[in-house]
């Protein structure tokens, strides 16, 4: 009985602990979870009510649009070189965008033109930095008070140049400016959606790199070499003063190898290749990487012995991936809708709609509700735009006519409302962006048929070879300002003669392609059938922002190439380390 009861007492006090190690697991586990998105966007709520309801300086307007917007980023990268784990980073971090306006939709505090930050010397970017980041925990009043300081920084701001622009107008006349609404009117509705989970294996990951960046140390002509793999998740929160809500999550994962190889002449050639999607298996799948890096290599090796190619101006085709980049900075930019009313801008198109601009065969979409083509991840996909307008998919151009633009909620001439493509990323301002941008074609042909197309074309000039460009360095760069010349370029990295009588293809290198936008759009004479994904990030004034190109092949009757710029080095003195490593 002693006994038994001694045991009950020991139940007892076991009970008794478990119960109290319960609770401050709880209250532990409590502190660290993630709230639901619903309950984030009510703090943000709660604090926007209360700066529209009370925030007013004394003998000064009222703020009369005020939006959150809180980017959080989950990220994960490990990066290797020579077989060895050189990096890893784990980061969440979250960060707040303030949009705050005083005056009215006609006329308020907003710039089209000048910096995309507008700081004066009132105005602390230090500061502003500071305030814009927010807690990583779900803490209602470290949220709210990053809000408030956000808010109030943001309103002065707001308040000082709404009568700097005011007190412009006395001596500044611009009819068409004052046509136009400072800010759009746009439609509320609440959207919440799943919250994305982060993943990744590291241990697999960190195996896998370790032996795809072994590979380069069999070649010793590679002098450096690197592979890198990324996870993040996106997740953003958006309130405004209208009543929008929106919370979305998006995955998505990336590798990228790369490699420099110098020639006997002291040539530095680089080679990479970064491939994304929202599947983090497929990104570092062992016999996929090492594919990649072998045809890398290869590239590489090749482009090394290739002969250097003379400036050129003739007929040539472009692959999906460079006719999708070429579309992008010759014709895309040019059509967002800021660069439409600022007189910095060269303004290639405004006053063009309803007139032909390209070949008639040539339809041009922008679609961010497109998340797949064909089965690969689009980089441009959302759901909503920074702005919190819903994502809609845009008509450009329409059988080579102008129809419409790229816009945010800054009207220009003829287009009040948005379409959904005011994107940003950081403090930066959203204008109208790219997103998934989409070449059509009345005129396709195969890929046999382009290149008999091209050998006449070429002939007809007199020329004894046409150009197959099959790859490009990365994207490219364009310039829209007035105070520029109206020109793009891109650097080609896989560039072939094609022999006007044999047909055979020789490998080249050296050039760069230039132009003016319309007079090498319009060279376009013909399509292919074989339509790719080019993926990636494009930089601009409102930041850098994912998006994705859907192109065919195209044959240009002329397209110009110029010599690249060199800069040559000296290679290392002595050869690579050669050490045996017993397994």
């Amino acid at each position: 009985m002693e006994v038994s009861m001694k045991k009950s007492s020991q139940k007892k006090l076991i009970s008794f602990f478990l119960i109290i190690i319960s609770f401050f697991l709880a209250g532990w586990f409590q502190g660290t979870e993630t709230k639901k998105p619903e309950k984030i966007i009510k703090i943000m709520e709660d604090e926007l009510n209360r700066s529209m309801k009370k925030l007013k300086l004394p003998d000064f307007q009222p703020p009369y649009f005020i939006s959150y917007l809180m980017r959080e980023s989950q990220l994960f990268s490990v990066s290797a070189k020579y077989g060895a784990i050189f990096s890893k980073n784990k980061r969440n971090v979250r960060s707040i965008y303030c949009e705050t306006r005083v005056g009215n939709y006609k006329f308020d505090s907003s710039s089209v033109s000048g910096s995309p930050f507008g700081f004066s010397k009132d105005y602390s970017l230090a500061g502003m930095y500071g305030f814009s980041s927010a807690p990583i925990d779900d803490d209602e009043r470290a949220i709210r008070t990053s809000l408030w300081l956000l808010t109030d920084s943001k309103y002065k701001r707001a308040l000082s140049s709404y009568l700097k622009k005011k007190s412009e107008k006395i001596f500044k006349v611009d009819k068409e400016e004052e046509e136009l609404d400072d800010f759009s009117r746009e439609e509320s509705d609440i959207f919440i959606s799943k919250k994305e989970k982060l993943e990744y294996d590291e241990k697999k990951i960190i195996k896998t790199l370790r032996y795809i960046s072994s590979i380069f140390n069999e070649y010793p002509e590679i002098t450096n070499s690197g592979v890198e793999a990324e996870g993040r998740v996106l997740s953003k929160y958006f309130v405004n003063s209208e009543g929008q809500k929106f919370f979305t999550s998006y995955p998505l994962y990336m590798s990228s190898i790369n490699a420099t190889l110098i020639t006997e002449d002291g040539e530095a050639l680089s080679n990479q290749d970064v491939f994304y999607d929202i599947d983090p298996d497929s990104v570092v799948d062992k016999q996929r990487l090492e594919k990649r890096v072998r045809k890398l290599i290869s590239e590489l090796k090749a482009l090394s012995k290739a002969e250097k190619m003379d400036p050129y101006a003739g007929p040539a085709i472009l692959s999906p991936k460079v006719t999708g980049v070429f579309f992008h900075e010759a014709i895309g930019h040019r059509l967002e809708g800021e660069r439409q009313r600022t007189d910095e801008e060269g303004q290639t198109f405004k006053g063009k709609v309803g007139k032909k601009i390209i070949p008639e065969f040539l339809t041009v979409e922008d679609d961010p509700t497109l998340k797949y083509f064909n089965g690969v991840h689009l980089n441009g996909f959302y759901e909503y735009d920074d702005e919190g307008v819903k994502a809609q998919k845009v008509e450009l151009i329409k059988d080579g006519v102008l129809k419409n633009f790229l816009l945010s909620r800054t009207p220009i001439k003829g287009f009040n409302k948005s379409n959904g493509h005011g994107r940003a990323s950081g403090q930066r301002k959203p204008m109208g962006r790219m997103a998934n941008l989409i070449i059509k074609s009345s005129k396709e042909y195969s890929a046999d048929e382009l290149k008999r197309m091209l050998i006449e074309e070429a002939k007809k000039r007199g020329k004894k070879f046409g150009l197959i460009i099959r790859d490009i360095e990365g994207g490219g760069e364009t310039s829209t300002s007035r105070r520029s010349f109206q020109a793009f370029r891109s650097t080609p990295k896989l560039v072939y003669k094609v022999d006007v009588e044999t047909g055979e293809e020789t490998l080249v290198r050296g050039v760069e392609i230039v132009g003016t936008p319309l007079i090498s759009i319009n060279r376009i004479i013909a399509t292919g059938k074989d339509y790719e994904v080019f993926n990636g990030y494009c930089g601009a004034e409102s930041g850098s922002v994912p998006v994705s190109t859907v192109a065919p092949s195209v044959l240009i009757e002329e397209i110009e190439l110029q010599r690249k710029p060199l800069k040559k080095t000296r290679p290392p003195i002595l050869e690579k380390p050669q050490i045996e490593i017993n397994q």
